[in-house]
């Protein structure tokens, strides 16, 4: 693997992690963001137990393919909610 695309899994994996985290300790800015859509909080801490295992997953060559498709998706999911709410400055 070129370095490049080695540093590139390695900020997505922390761009994960860190997403993950800011849900798991409850930062206001994301609490509001899953108020307004009418997510149960406790699916908020789903999503960013989720997130950081997706992050994890990336940083471990041998279940890489697998984090990759978890991140994706998250950050899909993520871009779906931002479009429904309009939020686009929460991005």
């Amino acid at each position: 693997m070129s370095r490049f695309w080695f540093v590139l899994g390695m900020l997505l994996a922390l761009l994960s992690a860190v997403a993950g985290v800011a849900k798991l300790m409850g930062m206001p800015q994301e609490a509001a963001f899953f108020q307004q859509l009418d997510i149960p909080l406790s699916l908020m801490i789903v999503f960013g137990i989720l997130q950081i295992g997706g992050g994890v997953m990336v940083a471990i060559s041998k279940i890489r393919k697998w984090g990759l498709i978890l991140v994706a998706l998250l950050f899909l999911l993520s871009s779906i909610q931002i479009s429904a709410t309009g939020n686009f400055m929460f991005a």
